[in-house]
């Protein structure tokens, strides 16, 4: 079972600021809303109207994410090992579709707007209301975000970028009220589509920024440093490779890593260093890590003449190409070889186009017939092969 000393402290003081911070959030939008109606129904303006009703679905959202915040905060049990900490992201795609299902409605009734115009009645306590909610909507961007943060929410910091889209769209619909009142362009159809738009877009971002966690997304490079640069403190190791971190929401991370020993060192050895190593990545970065252990021949003349061989001929070639695993396996009639290699994304040559240029170059150069067994490692899942 997912366990650390102090994750589950962590996320019950993480989860108890964002419960606070979504109750703040459902109040303010609440005000939002009844504001943002009264001016829709004093001017009879559907830009002003559509508005309003947002500031009533970042209400609901804020609902749904006190609702999320409580489950993610679960700690992890019998079937589900990981924790919950992923229902954040669920909320948060549950949020976006409503989000852009009440977007497109309003669009609908824009367009309506559009073809059977109606009057609209200017008020200067409407255009005050509105010009208040901007710097209010202003001020919870400025609070979401910092509060994202503390707690290193997703669901918060979509909240944040969402009440900043929502300051421009309530200013547009001011726009409509004031281009009324001083040039009288019956344009507040026109102007429902840009609001209804941006909310369908708002609603678009939170679900993409949602789904990428829940499908996968790459590892932060801070943590990966992180991880190396604690692994590298042990003057045993060699070198350390592939290191994948897997996000199974924020304070629930768990890593796995190749490192490299001498091949001649004890496997006690190697195993006692690996185990302190994986404990000093949970204490200080809170993170189970598990270790693989890489055997690497040092020393041997020929084995360290063929690899520094092969590294010049990257060089030769400008490949921007580093290896690891490297092994290499003398037999009666053939020298067998074997490594991973990474390549930046200029990279042109495919793995059996390398293949068969260094099998060339290795033979002419040594005079043996060499057998290549050679993986490009991509920075992302490539184990699963045709």
């Amino acid at each position: 079972m997912y366990k650390t000393n102090n994750s589950q402290s962590e996320t019950d003081n993480r989860n108890a600021q964002a419960i606070r911070t979504c109750i703040l959030g459902i109040i303010v939008n609440l005000i939002l809303f009844a504001i943002k109606i009264t001016a829709g129904l004093i001017s009879g303006s559907i830009s002003v109207i559509t508005d309003s009703v947002n500031s009533l679905s970042d209400s609901a959202s804020g609902v749904l994410n006190l609702f999320g915040f409580r489950l993610s905060g679960k700690p992890a049990d019998e079937a589900h090992p990981f924790g919950h900490a992923r229902i954040e992201y669920i909320i948060t795609l549950v949020i976006s579709c409503i989000i852009m299902v009440i977007g497109i409605e309003f669009l609908v009734n824009s367009v309506e707007r559009i073809l059977t115009p109606k009057v609209m009645v200017f008020s200067w306590a409407a255009v005050f209301l509105l010009f208040v909610s901007i710097f209010v909507k202003i001020f919870l961007f400025i609070f979401y975000r910092r509060k994202a943060r503390l707690t290193k929410s997703s669901s918060l910091r979509a909240a944040a970028f969402d009440s900043l889209s929502d300051s421009f769209i309530t200013f547009v619909a001011m726009l409509s009220l004031l281009l009324f009142r001083i040039f009288n362009l019956q344009i507040d159809g026109y102007m429902g589509v840009i609001v209804s738009i941006g909310v369908i877009y708002t609603g678009y971002s939170l679900a993409k920024d949602a789904v990428t966690p829940i499908i996968g997304s790459p590892s932060d490079i801070n943590t990966i440093e992180s991880i190396r640069e604690i692994l590298m403190s042990d003057p045993k190791l060699l070198g350390v490779h592939d290191i994948i971190v897997h996000d199974y929401g924020p304070y629930r991370q768990m890593a796995s890593a190749h490192v490299e020993f001498d091949s001649q060192i004890s496997l006690l050895s190697a195993h006692q260093a690996s185990d302190h190593l994986e404990k000093r990545v949970l204490v200080e970065l809170n993170i189970p890590i598990t270790l693989h252990m890489d055997p690497i021949v040092i020393g041997d003349s020929f084995t360290d003449s063929v690899y520094q061989f092969i590294v010049d001929q990257f060089k030769s070639m400008n490949l921007n190409l580093s290896t690891h695993d490297f092994r290499l396996q003398e037999n009666k009639n053939s020298v067998d070889v074997e490594f991973d290699y990474e390549a930046d994304s200029k990279s042109v040559l495919t793995e059996d186009e390398l293949r068969i240029i260094l099998k060339q170059s290795l033979e002419s150069r040594f005079s043996k017939t060499f057998n290549l067994n050679i993986h490009y490692d991509q920075n992302y899942f490539s184990a699963c092969k045709e």
